[in-house]
């Protein structure tokens, strides 16, 4: 199973970093004392303990799981609940990208000339950009499927869900596939 947020986080969403880490084997191989426990429930508690073991193998598991694990913090749960949900209903597998931003991040995404505004979404924890994964469990930027993913997941179950969203990619100017924000 690809490690993505909402596959690992349903079962223990309430941990902390700081538990998470814990989780993690450590360099010789051998699983801490949280990890065991976890492992001991059963059921999709040991499912999520053995795919973060499986994850944690190397470095750059690691250090992709602590980094995704942030990407939803700060978003309006609202938000984090409609692409949580999502996950759990068998649309096409993502990632987030990222959610909430500070103001030094959207400055330099304005000077890169990937946002147009001082005024994100993602500066209020309104607006989450994802990427959507190909067969290859790498990111596929093609525009099509981010419409598809829009049209037959994400506004289908936000209008079941009572969640206005808006999708980027509906934008007149600078059609943003993989951007949805509230409203």
């Amino acid at each position: 199973m690809q490690f993505t947020v909402d596959n690992f986080f349903a079962p223990i969403r309430a941990t902390t970093q700081n538990r998470l880490a814990a989780l993690q084997r450590d360099t010789a191989g051998e699983e801490t004392p949280v990890y065991n426990a976890l492992a001991a429930g059963g059921g999709p508690t040991r499912e999520a303990a053995n795919m973060l073991a499986r994850t944690a193998e190397s470095p750059e598991g690691r250090a992709q799981m602590l980094n995704e694990a942030d990407k939803l913090d700060g978003v309006d749960p609202k938000l984090a609940t409609l692409f949580r949900e999502l996950a759990k209903r068998g649309a096409p597998k993502f990632g987030i990208s990222e959610g909430m931003r500070s103001l030094d991040r959207q400055k330099q995404m304005v000077a890169q000339g990937k946002s147009q505004t001082m005024n994100s979404r993602h500066l209020h924890g309104n607006a989450v950009d994802i990427h959507l994964l190909g067969p290859d469990g790498k990111p596929d930027w093609t525009f099509d499927r981010y419409r598809d993913f829009y049209e037959n997941h994400v506004n289908p179950l936000a209008q079941e869900m009572g969640v206005p969203i808006t999708w980027g990619g509906n934008w007149k100017t600078l059609k943003d596939g993989v951007h949805f924000q509230l409203g």
